[in-house]
């Protein structure tokens, strides 16, 4: 049980490197925002360039809980697109890793799950999803990691290799499944070692193959695929 402790803290510090979009991360307000934009439909297009400007600048759990609530509400007006979905959940996983106080992080991840399970409703078996509901299932370690290290790194792993297996070029999951790995113990084969080095060179090598299907497509975790293949050498 201490090394599945162990491994939570490291995995905890290794994805925050992940979570950091701006140089400077800031200390997070404990209650998630629940002002929401006003939302009109004829404006899905303009409200999503917007608010994923804002995403790819944000440095802070506030302006990510304020873009959770954002996608959140495009989502539930729109019905029918699982993309604002994607984008709620990941502004929330990321407002979670960003935030210290334990029963707000269980409320973000919350939220961020609810969204996560109308996109699959959507999209049952897409890659995307999978690797983020893998990312969020290692943050859910951090509300008690004595209690929850052995049951939701399994779900991770689980999660990661489906994604990996539904769409091999995913570069998404081949960076969320080095990072996992990085993070563990070297007992367990974890650290800077040829297991995570591995998925970060495929990571690399899909990353630099990959092609949004649209503007609003996933598009993240390259830069830091990067800095962690510097750590490889």
């Amino acid at each position: 049980m201490k090394r599945f402790i162990l491994f939570a803290f490291f995995l905890a510090v290794a994805t925050l490197a992940q979570a950091q979009i701006g140089n400077q991360m800031q200390r997070a307000i404990t209650k998630p925002s629940s002002k929401a934009i006003a939302y009109n439909p004829k404006n899905y297009l303009q409200e999503m360039q917007t608010n994923l400007k804002r995403l790819k600048e944000a440095k802070n759990a506030t302006t990510f809980k304020s873009l959770a609530t954002n996608f959140k509400t495009i989502a539930d007006a729109e019905k029918t697109k699982w993309i604002p979905y994607y984008h709620a959940a990941y502004s929330g996983i990321i407002a979670a890793y960003l935030t210290k106080e334990k029963f707000a992080i269980e409320d973000l991840l919350n939220e961020a799950q609810q969204c996560l399970d109308k996109a699959f409703v959507m999209r049952p078996r897409h890659s995307e999803l999978l690797a983020l509901q893998g990312f969020l299932y290692q943050a859910r370690i951090r509300v008690n990691p004595q209690q929850r290290s052995q049951e939701y790194t399994k779900k991770a792993i689980q999660a990661l290799d489906r994604a990996r297996f539904t769409d091999p070029k995913n570069p998404r999951a081949s960076f969320l499944t080095g990072q996992f790995l990085e993070a563990m113990p070297k007992e367990w084969g974890g650290g800077k070692t040829k297991n995570s080095c591995k998925h970060f060179r495929e990571a690399k090598e899909k990353f630099d193959a990959y092609k949004p299907k649209s503007d609003f497509s996933p598009n993240w975790g390259k830069e830091t695929n990067e800095k962690m293949l510097k750590k490889c050498k």
